[in-house]
């Protein structure tokens, strides 16, 4: 899309605007993670290949598949606001224990972060694909699914670069535990401002529903959609 139509969808529909920078902060310390995680387990646990592929892919896979059914239920029964609020907690869960496990050179605890990252992706390939529909009119899905696809491009191309190079200056300066600690924490700050973002915007959408159905009881001609 030309940048003309995603600032139009942006700008005529606050809610997906509050949705897709919630979602650009979520998604952005995620990016950042997946190359670090992968240099932390070779440069700072120096695993073999087969236990670093079975991290960072084998098991974030393997949990995606058993969670897809478990999110699936939720997201039918909710809009996709209410369930990021709580999904992508999970998230932030797994950036703590990757956190956590770099500080205190404990592999079990990137483990169970591996394990948290498939839960997430099991909500968030749902999610993804069928997000925008809650806020797009029929006509015009495939606008508001473009803009969703060119923000993710962009914090694609610019989190991983960034996690890198961030981590490339920090090492020079400090110990390797000490840069990947910081680089982690980024990573954990922006899944925190992300959960927190969808969370409040929940909150105003259900305030601004709860006005909108008393001036629909006080005044019908009067009373706006939320």
């Amino acid at each position: 899309l030309s940048p003309l139509v995603i600032a139009r969808v942006l700008r005529e529909d606050r809610w997906y605007r509050g949705y897709m920078i919630c979602m650009f902060a979520m998604g952005f310390g995620n990016l950042m993670l997946h190359p670090l995680l992968t240099i932390a387990l070779a440069d700072e646990f120096n695993v073999g290949y087969a236990s670093g592929i079975l991290v960072s892919t084998v098991l974030p896979l393997l949990m995606m598949i058993v969670a897809i059914p478990f999110w699936s239920r939720r997201l039918e029964r909710m809009h996709v606001i209410q369930f990021r609020a709580v999904h992508v907690w999970v998230f932030a869960a797994a950036s703590s224990l990757t956190l956590l496990g770099v500080m205190f050179h404990l592999l079990p605890l990137l483990y169970l972060s591996s394990l948290c990252l498939g839960i997430g992706f099991g909500g968030g390939v749902l999610a993804w694909n069928l997000g925008h529909q809650h806020f797009a009119p029929p006509h015009r899905d495939a606008e508001y699914m473009g803009v969703h696809i060119t923000l993710t491009g962009v914090r694609g191309i610019i989190g991983p670069i960034l996690g890198v190079q961030l981590y490339g200056a920090l090492a020079g300066m400090i110990s390797q535990t000490q840069a990947l600690s910081v680089c982690f924490s980024i990573c954990l700050l922006t899944n925190i401002v992300g959960a927190s973002g969808f969370v409040l915007l929940l909150r105003s959408r259900n305030r601004a529903q709860s006005l909108a159905a008393s001036a629909q009881e006080t005044n019908p001609e009067l009373a706006t959609v939320a």
